[in-house]
């Protein structure tokens, strides 16, 4: 979890997002569920939420 304090990297999601995107060449994966389909284009709003 990206928010938990990990090996020398303190707590807090700007801390861990900043070291996984230095050591990961800027690459982050998200698992999402689909609440409605369609298509997504180029200027669209998407929101994600946190349960």
């Amino acid at each position: 979890m990206v928010d938990q304090a990990q090996a020398d990297v303190p707590a807090g999601p700007l801390s861990a997002l900043k070291v996984l995107g230095r050591t990961h060449d800027m690459v982050l994966g998200l698992q999402a569920d689909v609440i409605r389909t369609g298509t997504i284009s180029i200027g669209d709003t998407a929101r994600l939420t946190f349960r």
